[in-house]
């Protein structure tokens, strides 16, 4: 490693430090402190950060520091990446899971769930048979002409949550299938042709 390289990394992370700092900043700013602190009234500082703006900051650092990395073309440049992908899933995960009062992700449970609808819909599908060279590779796709239908029941569900600090509260609705497990399977078809790709 030169001097030339060490200077692009240490010059790319003030850039993703000062960079992700502001975009923590802005989101305070339009979106409110209740988004990134734990308690709204309290004055911006490290320690009142919630883990969902923790993560999120760390996303944004290391994303930033990725494009660097793949601007300057570094060796590791995509262990930065999967950093960025791992990181940007906990914060959605956190930022789903937290409490709209005290932003704790692990000190909340769900209390019920409480079906608000509950219909039947069509579902429209056609025979499909799916055709495999000798190796088991898939060679092709064939669809029946007739088209079919089914009733399918789907339910609009709310979950309920309860915090630890006494906070209650429900997530959005949300629609579950509960046939979509009973759809028709395809029909699987091996063939006794050889994978024109493949190694024998």
């Amino acid at each position: 490693m030169d001097l030339t390289n060490i200077l692009e990394q240490i010059i790319s992370g003030i850039a993703s430090f000062l960079i992700s700092t502001f975009i923590i900043f802005l989101i305070g700013k339009f979106g409110g402190k209740k988004i990134i602190l734990k308690d709204p009234s309290e004055k911006f500082k490290l320690t009142s950060l919630s883990l969902f703006s923790i993560l999120l900051f760390l996303t944004s650092f290391f994303g930033i520091l990725s494009l660097a990395g793949f601007y300057f073309e570094w060796v590791k440049f995509d262990y930065l990446l999967i950093i960025t992908i791992v990181l940007g899933v906990l914060s959605s995960l956190a930022y789903k899971r937290q409490c709209p009062n005290c932003k704790s992700v692990f000190g909340n449970r769900k209390t019920n769930t409480k079906v608000i609808r509950k219909e039947e819909r069509t579902h429209r599908y056609r025979d499909l048979t799916i055709y495999y060279y000798l190796d088991g590779v898939e060679k092709n796709r064939k669809y029946g002409d007739k088209e079919k239908t089914r009733m399918e029941t789907i339910e609009t569900r709310r979950d309920y949550f309860e915090c630890s600090c006494g906070h209650k509260w429900w997530g959005s609705p949300y629609e579950l299938n509960l046939d979509i497990n009973s759809r028709p399977k395809p029909n699987k078809v091996r063939t006794n042709i050889r994978d024109p790709k493949g190694f024998y």
